[in-house]
């Protein structure tokens, strides 16, 4: 793919019980792949017509970022994530990561995102017709 200009994201679903432990994996082999641009994590939400499924025992973004963090804490911390520009804070989290050189000599950042964030945050979701983006009534 890489040889033919295509990148791509690597979209992972993520159920409480059966993969949690995976996510650093993931993230790793994302990061040693030239092809991979980003690593998303959808947290499973079972509805319709599934398996019998306790609401309360679903993942949350919290539950996501907990074993990233635990699992790769030398690139990782829970305050490395915020809100993505959206209407509600718990829909999606983001952070980056800056990833120099080839895989057997690489460097790997954390993009640190400040205050500004939170303004282009607040922008977007505004602009997208949300009247907040912190989650407060």
């Amino acid at each position: 793919m890489r040889r033919r200009g295509l990148t791509v994201t690597l979209v992972a679903a993520v159920e409480r019980g059966l993969n949690e432990h995976e996510l650093g994996a993931i993230i790793d082999f994302g990061m040693a792949h030239p092809a991979v641009r980003s690593v998303a994590f959808q947290p499973v939400s079972h509805s319709g017509r599934h398996v019998p499924f306790d609401p309360p025992n679903r993942l949350t973004n919290p539950d996501v970022i907990r074993p990233i963090s635990e699992q790769l804490p030398a690139r990782f911390t829970k305050g490395d994530f915020f809100p993505a520009p959206c209407c509600f804070p718990t829909c999606r989290s983001v952070t980056y990561l800056l990833v120099d050189g080839e895989p057997s000599n690489r460097t790997v950042a954390p993009v640190v995102v400040g205050a500004s964030a939170r303004s282009v945050a607040t922008a977007t979701a505004q602009s997208n017709g949300c009247s907040r983006v912190d989650g407060d009534s």
